[in-house]
Order: C-alpha cells, then structure tokens, then sequence
C-alpha cells in the first residue's frame, strides 16, 4: 500500500493546484508587461526616494531605493513581495485536511482502516502536499518567463527562477506547522485560529520589524519566518542558503513532532 495516500491526494488535489499555479502566474506575467520603461522606473524611483524610511519600509522597498529603478526591482516589490502572503493560504486549507479535517467530516476512519501507518499517512500527505506546491511553483515561473518573451527589455530569467523557487521553503514550514497544529488539537475552529494567527503575526512581526529600526521589534523580528523569505536579496544576489536550511530544519523539527503527537492521539472517529 505504499504510495497509495500519496497518489490519492495527487489525484484530489490537482484542480486547486492549477488554479493556484494558473492565477498567480497570469499575476506574474501582468507585473511583468506593465514594467514601466526606464524612464518611468527612474520617476518612481525619484519619487520613492523623498518618501520617509518608514513607508519605505512598509511597501517593501527597503533601503536600496536604486534597485527599484530596474526591471527585476519593480517585479520583485510589486509581485514577490506579496506572492508568499497571497499563497500562505494554500498550505494552512491542505494542512489542515492533512487529520483535522479528515477526522472532523468522518473519513479518518476509512483511512485508518488501511494498512498503513499513521506515520505514513501523514508523510505521504506531507509529500503529496510538497509535489503540488512546487508545482504551482514551477507555474508560477512559467507565467513570469512567458512575460519575458512580451517584451522588448531585458529581465534576469534565472533570478526569476530562483526567487520563485524561494517560495517553497516558506509554505513547507507553514504547511508542517498546521500539520502540527491538527495533530495536537481537535478543536477545528481553535487549530485554524492559531495557524491564522501564527501566520499573520510573523507576517506583522517582519512588516513592524522592518520599519521601526532600532526598536524592540526589530529586535525581534529574527522570529518571523518572513523575515528569512527576503525576495529582495535572493533577486539581487541569489538564494541565501543559510536561510533555506534554517526553514527546512524547523519544517523537519514541526512534521517530526506532528508525527510523535498524532501516533500517540486518540483519533476521534
């Protein structure tokens, strides 16, 4: 029976992977062919620079206002900057169908029924969940590298590439964390609050962190898994494999204490 969960929820799930994917690629493709020219790039450039630090901040221009004044500058403030929000959804709805769900419609006890371990299951989810996530990935790249070919300027496609791969990272924690989150509670409405609220702070957190400098909150602002997203280095300088390992290992840590939890749960059937 190995395998069958993974290709199970392939199966299921392949629909909302491609309006995910499809959607925000088109998304992508739009900010690339509104790029205005370089004289349009320097006016909001000139503009922006006699804006405070602190709106700077808040709309994700951070403090090299000149990197605005490119191509790849503009696409990562208007479009990656705000990809990860958009697409945090996706992985708290399928985590939380991971055993919340499951257990709160019914169908976890025709899934036990199996032959398979819970761990298994869960992994496999896990992975079946990963699969569509770079899936959309991957579209999302698709959508950005058709716009390259509407236009007549020049973008870096292998910045593109690995900027959109940084997104993955990001939702793998997300997604082990609402994993665990289903495994230590059987209170749906309280699960997804905490998830919500994990999300949404870190996002605030990084967002607070970023415009107040030297305050308590940048201080703490390392907490915030946003902070480690940073599409703005990974465009100018590539991945930040310190960051990526770090956002693996604690996405490891949350799905192997998932799995210690829900081995161990009376699963409500």
């Amino acid at each position: 029976m190995k395998g069958s969960v993974f290709k199970e929820i392939l199966r299921q799930t392949w629909p909302q992977m491609l309006y995910w994917g499809v959607g925000l690629g088109l998304m992508g493709l739009f900010i690339i062919v509104i790029v205005p020219d370089a004289a349009g790039l320097q006016a909001m450039t000139d503009f922006f620079a006699r804006m405070p630090p602190f709106l700077l901040q808040a709309v994700g221009v951070g403090d090299d206002i000149s990197f605005l004044a490119t191509p790849e500058g503009f696409v990562t403030i208007g479009f990656f900057g705000k990809t990860l929000t958009m697409l945090a959804l996706y992985p708290v709805l399928v985590g939380l169908r991971v055993t919340l769900f499951e257990e709160d419609n019914g169908t976890m006890d025709m899934l036990l029924s199996l032959p398979v371990p819970r761990w298994q299951m869960v992994v496999e989810k896990f992975l079946a969940y990963t699969v569509t996530m770079l899936v959309i990935v991957i579209l999302i790249f698709g959508g950005l590298w058709l716009g390259t070919q509407l236009v007549d300027y020049e973008l870096n496609v292998g910045r593109l590439a690995v900027t959109s791969l940084n997104i993955l990272p990001s939702m793998l924690l997300i997604l082990a964390f609402t994993i665990l989150m289903g495994a230590l509670i059987r209170g749906k409405k309280l699960a997804i609050g905490i998830t919500a609220a994990f999300v949404l702070g870190s996002f605030m957190l990084d967002t607070i962190g970023d415009m107040a400098t030297g305050t308590f909150a940048e201080n703490i602002r390392w907490i915030s898994f946003f902070n480690y997203y940073d599409s703005t280095s990974v465009m100018k300088n590539g991945i930040v494999w310190g960051n990526v390992a770090l956002l693996m290992a604690i996405t490891v840590v949350l799905l192997g204490t998932s799995l210690y939890f829900f081995q161990r749960r009376d699963v409500g059937i």
